[in-house]
């Protein structure tokens, strides 16, 4: 199961990266953003890049039998929350008018 979940986990951290290219804005957590991206995995949580890397951490904690994983993906999903997705919302409600209808209709995690 932790294997099968990893592999989600992959393709779900590839998917909003192509979708980012393809409009060409920028990927890095402390560069302005070009555009407000809502389509693909955007449509379904404002930051699918970081639910698929706390569901790896989870799926590392499945495929080692351990309970870490369990534990530390919430606490890694705070610290990603404090670190870079509050700056990350200010700057895309800076830039875009857009972007409060978006965070109104759509999820940050799932």
């Amino acid at each position: 199961m932790g294997g099968a979940l990893a592999a989600v986990c992959f393709g779900l951290a590839i998917w909003p990266v192509a979708e980012l290219n393809a409009r060409k804005t920028p990927l890095m957590p402390h560069h302005d953003p070009v555009h407000l991206v809502t389509t693909g995995p955007f449509a379904i949580s404002r930051h699918p890049i970081y639910l698929a890397m706390a569901l790896l951490v989870l799926a590392t904690g499945l495929i080692r039998q351990t309970w870490g994983g369990v534990v530390l993906a919430p606490i890694f999903a705070l610290i990603i929350d404090r670190r870079f997705i509050r700056d990350e919302e200010r700057r895309l409600l800076y830039g875009f008018p857009s972007a409060q209808l978006y965070f109104q209709t759509t999820r940050r995690w799932i």
